[in-house]
């Protein structure tokens, strides 16, 4: 009996999980923006010191998104899924990348995402609508994030940044943008005049 007892409620936890992860859905005119960020050749002055920030670009194309996603509850908004590992664990996190000395920073723009290191999560988005007894939520959930280019050491490396994922928008549990490095070459020079 005990077994039987066990087994049924690993059924009802397997199932309770499945009904959460199913709360959400996207709305039938939405398709998931997977989009590649260029920031073409980037040149790293030899007498910028380390932690300065490189290049900076603010992804906020999500901002004006309609309705993109539907929940029967309210739910949250994160941004996360960053496949470069962490290096720091300071204010605002710095990821590594696959070139020595430069590291990549995420600043949400959403005062609501108080974390400082991915994932940044909101536990009460905005939300568009509550129609129909669902929460459907738009761009506004997010208002963007900022990406910054770092330089982590003293002597850079140069190269093509990796094409991993950079970073990810999502409603529940359903992704709604991401971004990933395509054509974003660092530069640093051999000599400076």
């Amino acid at each position: 009996m005990t077994i039987l007892n066990s087994r049924l409620w690993i059924g009802c936890i397997l199932v309770s999980k499945s009904v959460y992860a199913s709360q959400c859905q996207y709305e039938p005119n939405f398709t998931p923006h997977h989009n590649s960020l260029s920031l073409g050749d980037v040149i790293i002055p030899h007498r910028l010191p380390a932690g300065s920030v490189i290049k900076e670009i603010t992804l906020n194309e999500i901002d004006q998104y309609p309705p993109m996603v539907s929940c029967l509850t309210p739910t949250s908004a994160q941004w996360d899924n960053s496949l470069f590992p962490l290096l720091s664990e300071q204010h605002h996190a710095t990821h590594q990348t696959n070139i020595d000395g430069i590291g990549i920073r995420f600043i949400p723009q959403e005062h609501t995402f108080r974390h400082a290191k991915l994932p940044f999560i909101n536990h009460s988005p905005y939300f568009c609508d509550n129609t129909s007894y669902r929460y459907r939520y738009c761009g506004n959930a997010f208002r963007g994030i900022r990406v910054q280019l770092i330089k982590t050491k003293s002597s850079t490396g140069s190269g093509e940044l990796d094409s991993h994922q950079l970073i990810a928008a999502s409603i529940g549990n359903l992704i709604v943008q991401s971004y990933r490095f395509l054509n974003t070459r660092i530069i640093t020079p051999s000599c400076e005049l």
